[in-house]
């Protein structure tokens, strides 16, 4: 029997009934038949396959940032109790630093007298300068002499 339901007449007669008129034929309409009946199932699994790798693409996503955030959070959690500790550790330190802090106020007072003494010296120099050239008519300005570490001195005339 064909599948759109013709029989096969006897080999004496010429071929197959009305309907299904060559082999050829019938097999196709079987086929259209058959596939007509599959294609939703077919088409369904295709799209739960699809669904399927989707979301196993969306896993493996997720994985990488689950692990890529597992990682973050120890060296977060790492680099915290290694703050913890040299809290700890500035606690344990901090009555011996106490010292350093005053040393180091008194650090910044010398640094600003420093500052000064060198602004008076250079003023010093200029004068000096001025005054050896206003000396200078006079052929007296070797009068002037620099002691080493000293500052200047004026020589006398008991000096020669």
């Amino acid at each position: 029997m064909c599948a759109s339901g013709a029989t096969r007449s006897p080999p004496s007669s010429r071929g197959w009934r009305r309907g299904c008129p060559t082999r050829r034929s019938c097999g196709r309409k079987a086929a259209q038949g058959a596939l007509a009946k599959e294609q939703p199932h077919w088409q369904a699994w295709e799209a739960r396959r699809d669904r399927t790798l989707s979301l196993d693409g969306e896993r493996r996503i997720a994985e990488q940032a689950v692990t890529a955030a597992r990682q973050e959070f120890q060296r977060l959690d790492r680099e915290l109790a290694e703050a913890l500790a040299a809290r700890e550790s500035l606690k344990r330190l901090e009555p011996e630093l106490v010292p350093i802090q005053a040393l180091q106020q008194e650090r910044d007072g010398l640094e600003a007298l420093q500052r000064e003494e060198a602004v008076r010296r250079e003023e010093l120099a200029k004068l000096v300068w001025e005054l050896r050239r206003k000396l200078e008519p006079f052929d007296a300005e070797h009068l002037i002499e620099n002691e080493r570490r000293l500052g200047y001195r004026l020589r006398t005339c008991r000096d020669r």
